[in-house]
């Protein structure tokens, strides 16, 4: 019978033996397949042997055969979060407290899986302006700040062609773009992107409130007398 491996497993696991513990719970779910717990227990198994792929399996196997369970979607949630998943494990952890009264140790759990989503949506924006990806692409400098005081001091620059993309980006992610700049070549060692604008009727339309540092001016050509967007003072 499945129940004498389960407890043994259990013993296993208090008594922090997680090879025997995973061996007798393998064992266990030969003779019972469908027993959810089982397939929960053995998730914590893979998850304190640092196997997170095997431990989503099982995780995910008794949320199967138990939807309504909150223990199995937490297992899921911890094995996504181990597995540097953090914004698949926060929507698993917020599944798992609508089905029950969050206890301190899920709300602890999805505070920090929150905080691992935001810090990875932050690296991404970070990763886009140091030029990869659509970087690349546009062959243009964008630096985006989460913090407002950083707009004051113009430290943002994004080439006029780019700039709707630079502003639904930062959107995204969390952050703003706080500055544009109109054409021109940046300082060293940015000048090696080589920005050349021609789409300043952009900028005009779509980017006039951004926000160009006074000292900033002579490395750009600024707006022609059209333009709507001023540098600010």
């Amino acid at each position: 019978m499945a129940e004498p491996l389960k407890e043994e497993g259990n013993a296993a696991m208090a008594a922090e033996d997680f090879s025997g513990a995973l061996a007798a719970y393998t064992r266990a779910l030969r003779l019972a397949p469908s027993d959810a717990a089982l397939h929960s227990n053995r998730s914590l198994a893979f998850l304190r042997l640092g196997i997170p792929r095997r431990a989503l399996a099982d995780a995910e196997a008794a949320a199967a055969l138990r939807p309504g369970w909150p223990k199995a979607h937490f297992r899921k949630a911890e094995a996504l979060a181990q597995a540097g998943l953090p914004s698949l494990a926060l929507a698993a952890y917020d599944h798992a407290a609508s089905l029950a009264p969050p206890d301190a140790s899920l709300l602890s759990r999805r505070a920090a899986a929150a905080a691992a989503a935001a810090a990875a949506r932050r690296a991404a924006a970070w990763r886009l302006a140091a030029g990869g990806g659509a970087g690349l692409l546009f062959a243009a400098l964008l630096f985006l700040s989460s913090d407002a005081r950083a707009a004051a001091c113009g430290v943002g620059c994004a080439a006029a062609w780019a700039a709707a993309a630079a502003a639904a980006c930062g959107a995204g992610c969390g952050v703003a773009a706080v500055g544009g700049a109109l054409g021109g070549v940046d300082k060293p060692p940015h000048d090696e992107v080589g920005i050349r604008v021609s789409g300043r009727m952009q900028m005009r339309l779509d980017a006039r409130d951004s926000s160009h540092h006074p000292t900033r001016r002579p490395a750009r050509e600024w707006c022609c007398s059209t333009c709507a967007c001023t540098p600010a003072e």
